[in-house]
């Protein structure tokens, strides 16, 4: 299975650490986003566990910078998923690249699904 997704993410105040940079934390949680997206548009409904096994953060992001992800799908078995996600900004990579390890729990009915 192969896939591919883009994202756009804004640094907005309310991500920004007491150094006036985009806090790790915010970060981590988007590219955990963006990769859970990139399952669901390749695999549908199941459930996947996610681990971020290696993020590399290389230069900081700061108010009103856009970050472009792009994920790919990498290495898919019987029962997990390797996602490669890299953040950009004007071009320069500022994270990346993150690989999650999502493991497949099989199929749930998701939160969006039943509403």
């Amino acid at each position: 299975m192969s896939g591919t997704l883009q994202s756009v993410f804004l640094v907005r105040a309310e991500h920004l650490n007491h150094q006036g940079h985009l806090f790790g934390g915010d970060l981590m949680a988007e590219i955990d986003t963006v990769a859970f997206c990139l399952l669901r548009e390749a695999f549908g409904d199941q459930a996947f566990v996610t681990r971020a096994a290696e993020i590399s953060f290389e230069r900081p992001a700061t108010l009103g910078d856009t970050i472009t992800f792009e994920a790919g799908i990498g290495a898919t078995g019987r029962t997990s998923v390797q996602v490669e996600v890299t953040g950009r900004v004007r071009g320069q990579r500022i994270c990346g690249p993150a690989w999650c390890s999502q493991r497949r729990a099989g199929r749930k009915q998701s939160a969006c699904a039943a509403a």
